[in-house]
């Protein structure tokens, strides 16, 4: 596949950490906790 000239479109953003505690489980959970301890 011939990658496109413009830059591919960023990540969407991080749920919120106000979240169920359930999603804590994700690793982008995880990830955001790291950034803020």
């Amino acid at each position: 596949m011939t990658a496109p000239t413009s830059p591919s479109p960023p990540p969407p953003p991080l749920p919120p950490l106000s979240l169920s505690p359930t999603t804590t489980r994700s690793p982008t959970i995880l990830r955001e906790a790291n950034l803020f301890p």
